[in-house]
């Protein structure tokens, strides 16, 4: 999927989570999480495996942060002010070398950052299901059960289903494609063409290009 079509979808779906925030401000998380998983493989199966990355992102936003601005500024954190930005990334693995003040001016890195942690426990996880990818976003082991990572879970299956992806289930891990979608919801403006999109921004390491800031520069 071209990144502008995902960044539509995404905004459609974090609209549908959060309709009283400023329609700009999800506008711009969604073209930071769709560039995101532009830049990176996902960790879900099948021919919309993509767009649940994306939707992933979405689901941990609307959970960790309500996609309040203060919480992506840093301005608010999470865990004694370890944990930082819309996606709640505690300091340490999660930050992969980073800074705070390189993560909390840059939506993009939060994003490409967020979703390397999802896409480091597959290949580690002897549970597939999806359920336990997200336990190990919220506690570092694919085995440890939570309240908070059960409620991802359920917020990504349901925005799932809201944009018409079939087999986006927590307790199995399937084949994850597009059915019938939902009726969209339109951006209050057209998404601007992205400065740097994925596909100009391949020659430089992917840490670079996002640290620089992606699509918004």
């Amino acid at each position: 999927m071209d990144l502008n079509t995902l960044s539509a979808l995404l905004f459609s779906a974090a609209t549908f989570l959060s309709p009283k925030i400023d329609r700009a401000r999800l506008e711009r998380a969604a073209d930071d999480m769709a560039l995101a998983v532009s830049l990176h493989e996902t960790p879900f199966p099948g021919p919309a495996g993509d767009v649940a990355a994306g939707l992933a992102l979405v689901a941990i936003g609307e959970h960790e942060s309500g996609y309040l601005e203060d919480v992506r500024i840093c301005k608010m954190n999470g865990d004694n002010g370890r944990s930082v930005s819309y996606f709640q990334l505690m300091r340490g693995a999660a930050w992969a070398g980073a800074t705070r003040e390189e993560i909390c001016p840059s939506g993009p890195l939060a994003a490409w950052l967020a979703l390397r942690v999802l896409n480091l426990y597959p290949a580690k996880c002897t549970d597939k299901r999806p359920q336990a990818l997200f336990n190990a976003y919220a506690a570092g082991s694919c085995a440890a059960a939570s309240q908070a990572a059960t409620d991802i879970c359920a917020i990504w299956e349901r925005v799932s289903a809201h944009a018409g992806l079939v087999g986006a289930s927590c307790k199995r891990r399937r084949d994850i494609r597009f059915g019938v979608p939902a009726a969209p919801v339109t951006p209050s403006a057209p998404p601007a063409a992205p400065a740097s999109p994925a596909h100009d921004v391949t020659p430089v390491p992917v840490e670079v290009a996002v640290r620089e800031g992606g699509p918004r520069g």
